[in-house]
């Protein structure tokens, strides 16, 4: 297995490593994976992340269509009916609690 190489940078301000180094580093030393493999998952999940939290509150909002968001989000996927009580008054803890 090839090693990682290191290379952490420090803040500007002081000489410890900044949070996201730090969290990349253990990952990269606990995983074996190297920075550019982590970050190009960290991207993946992060983006997928933040799609479907924007396909979310734009159906939430009003701004897309119940057909859309279940495109967008997955027909399997129960975060629609979530959103859909939430979209409706509910708050989200008792939409979940009540599995809508």
């Amino acid at each position: 297995m090839k090693q990682a190489t290191r290379h952490v940078s420090f803040d500007q301000a002081s000489t410890r490593p900044t949070p996201i180094l730090r969290e990349l580093a253990f990952l990269a030393q606990h995983t074996g994976q190297d920075e550019l493999s982590l970050l190009s998952q960290a991207l993946n999940l992060g983006l997928g992340m933040l799609y479907r939290q924007t396909v979310e509150e734009a159906f939430i909002n009003g701004n897309l269509s119940r057909d859309d968001a279940v495109a967008a989000l997955g027909a399997a996927c129960d975060r629609y009916r979530v959103c859909e009580a939430v979209r409706s008054g509910c708050r989200v803890a008792w939409a979940y609690d009540h599995g809508c």
